[in-house]
């Protein structure tokens, strides 16, 4: 383990579990934000998808809390994909503690029964943890630990004012970490009414894409794209994800590149989570070459292995 991961405050348990997982250098999220979290400071991290930022919480989170049974912490994130992503970066970490995922399409009597029997850990989207407090099949009144995770995903997806509400079940006592690849107006509020003299942390706010990232434009009369993306997906052979703006348009384009001979999957929110999970598994397993899926479906997921991105469509931020 090298000494800089040593000299941010975790301790050799931990750093013991992060050496197993092949964890050598920090990111520079996680060099700033792991020893500010586990002072238990509130910090806000603009860092975009694979800078690391889920172990620049999740190490505090195993760090700070014990095994107990209720709930301590709580990760809010906009979709479930990046749910279950979450989750297993915890698990990775080890602790001992339980971890319950929270989120709509997954069966609500198994949420119920976990709850019941004692969590300390819930990462969930805004919607299904709403429909717990509205239940009062959750409490979050000894929450002490909140992380905010994709934030501007979830203003671009509705979500804020279900984060409100959540936050207003929690105690004011809490530590707060939110995290985001870009500071809207809306969030920069959220953070200003929810956080207490937060440390924030700027990485790569100018830049979002890794400095040995090749970007193409390719310009293709839109009868052609079918057949232009096949012919581009054929140049190479690693892990490609293919971005569209609707889910029709990913079952037409995944039937189009499989008829050329191509393995592709779909994921959008018309599959139920079950196949969803599936498809993922598939393709972080590379038995999936090509996933095509919808912005909301795929966007925050951190999958090692992938060396092409295609938006088939232009995408509506130029940083995506």
């Amino acid at each position: 383990m090298n000494d800089s991961f040593k000299n941010l405050g975790l301790n050799a348990e931990l750093l013991k579990a992060m050496e197993a997982q092949g964890f050598k250098d920090p990111t520079p999220i996680q060099a700033r934000a792991i020893p500010l979290m586990l002072q238990k400071r509130d910090v806000i991290g603009q860092a975009r998808t694979g800078t690391g930022k889920t172990i620049a919480f999740a190490a505090p989170i195993v760090q700070l809390i014990q095994p107990a049974g209720f709930v301590q912490a709580l990760v809010l994130t906009p979709t479930r994909e990046l749910a279950l992503q979450v989750k297993k970066e915890i698990e990775k970490l080890g602790g001992g503690l339980s971890i319950l995922t929270v989120y709509g399409g997954q069966s609500m009597d198994m949420q119920l029964r976990a709850l019941k029997k004692g969590v300390d850990v819930v990462v969930g989207t805004p919607g299904r943890i709403l429909d717990h407090l509205g239940r009062k099949t959750i409490s979050l009144n000894r929450v002490s630990i909140l992380v905010l995770d994709e934030a501007d995903r979830m203003l671009d997806m509705g979500f804020i004012d279900d984060v409100k509400e959540i936050l207003s079940h929690t105690p004011k006592t809490r530590q707060t970490a939110l995290f985001s690849a870009t500071m809207p107006l809306p969030v920069i509020k959220l953070a200003k009414d929810e956080m207490k003299n937060p440390e924030t942390l700027l990485v790569s706010r100018d830049k979002q894409t890794v400095d040995e990232v090749e970007q193409q434009l390719i310009m293709v009369p839109a009868k052609k794209k079918p057949q232009k993306l096949a012919e581009i997906l054929k140049r190479f052979n690693g892990l490609a994800l293919v971005f569209c703006n609707t889910k029709s348009t990913c079952d037409r384009i995944q039937n189009h590149l499989r008829r050329d001979n191509i393995n592709a999957e779909t994921l959008h929110g018309n599959l139920s989570q079950a196949r969803r999970e599936q498809v993922l598994q598939a393709f972080r397993e590379k038995k999936v070459r090509v996933l095509v899926a919808t912005d909301v479906a795929a966007r925050g997921l951190d999958i090692e292995g992938i060396s092409h991105v295609i938006n088939y469509h232009p995408p509506k931020d130029h940083k995506d």
